[in-house]
């Protein structure tokens, strides 16, 4: 009954999480005359910590926390989203900092009976886009490797649905059923095939945010307070300008973060992770082999056309090796 209901009630709002936002807000607007000032700060997706109490502090597994461990265990090698999107992610140090700096703006402001709203996101300060933020986590996952990884981090990001399609089946189903009838075999319990379903449920919940177009949205409120506190040289002390974000290190610092605060592993250990990654990747390289190998089997070999032009393909290929060669050795002589 929830189910069908909720398409009906919430609208144009994208989901349930949308929805509630908007009617707290209604309800403080229509009611604000009976309530104190009033500020409200609209935050978009809450990240690990920037600065504040440790770079890369993540109190629980939420939010994106719970993508970057399914990606760094490579589990998630798929996602459907914008590659070119906007991903709106905000440390969550600065939404705080902004929530006390609003408070104490409204309480020196005169004239106070109106209803001031900051947006704190990132999409219009400093832009973070998907493709990006795949690429960065594939490189930094791998040099800060989590432990008992099911496979090789490689996060790719796709807005067509067929591509995305054919990973989900070939990266994430296959594996995941072959290796629960292994672990039956063996005698225990399987168990990706479940985390697998509980991914992609929560994806197909998220693809409203990650499909979407870059929202546009006013700062005014928010460039007032930062004069506001630079004035007042209170801008260290309560920053919230998210301008001055470095994404990768801090990408670097939210797998660290993840790894030390949610997952309780010791940085001091990174090689057995290191270890186990190459032996998934020698298992990847022996499995293409012995597919590759199959392949040639049944299909080329058999037949004239295809083994003349396997051929062909693999002179080129040679050819340009062995010329590149060449001019290599040239170049150094």
């Amino acid at each position: 009954m929830v189910g069908l209901a909720t398409p009906k009630i919430i609208g144009s709002k994208p989901n349930a999480f949308s929805f509630s936002h908007w009617l707290a807000e209604t309800v403080l607007s229509e009611e604000q005359k009976n309530l104190p000032p009033i500020s409200i700060v609209r935050v978009s997706i809450i990240g690990a910590a920037w600065k504040e109490p440790y770079p890369g502090w993540v109190e629980k597994s939420n939010g994106p926390s719970e993508f970057f461990v399914a990606a760094g265990r490579g589990y998630l090698r798929s996602m459907k989203g914008n590659s070119h999107g906007v991903l709106d992610i905000v440390p969550v140090d600065i939404p705080v900092n902004l929530s006390i700096a609003a408070a104490w703006q409204k309480f020196q402001e005169d004239n106070n009976d109106h209803m001031t709203i900051y947006h704190c996101t990132s999409s219009g300060l400093n832009p973070f886009h998907w493709q990006e933020m795949s690429n960065y986590f594939t490189e930094y996952s791998k040099r800060i490797p989590y432990e008992h990884a099911f496979r090789r981090p490689n996060l790719s990001v796709t807005n067509h649905s067929l591509i995305h399609d054919s990973y989900v089946f070939f990266s994430h189903l296959i594996p995941a059923y072959l290796t629960d009838i292994g672990l039956r075999l063996i005698g225990r319990k399987p168990h990706v095939v479940n985390i697998y379903k509980n991914l992609h449920r929560t994806l197909l919940t998220l693809e409203s945010f990650t499909m979407r177009e870059e929202i546009q949205c006013s700062y005014d409120s928010l460039n007032s307070l930062r004069q506001l506190m630079t004035e007042t040289n209170a801008s260290n002390d309560f920053y919230f300008d998210i301008r001055a974000l470095h994404w990768p290190t801090y990408i670097e610092s939210y797998l660290i973060g993840t790894k030390r605060y949610v997952l309780n592993e010791d940085m001091q250990c990174l090689s057995g992770a290191q270890k186990h990654l190459n032996n998934l990747r020698n298992i990847r390289w022996a499995f293409n082999t012995i597919i590759l190998v199959l392949l040639w089997r049944i299909f080329i070999s058999k037949r004239p056309t295809a083994r003349n032009l396997w051929y062909f393909i693999m002179n080129f290929f040679v050819a340009k090796f062995v010329r590149f060669f060449k001019i290599l050795s040239a170049g150094s002589a």
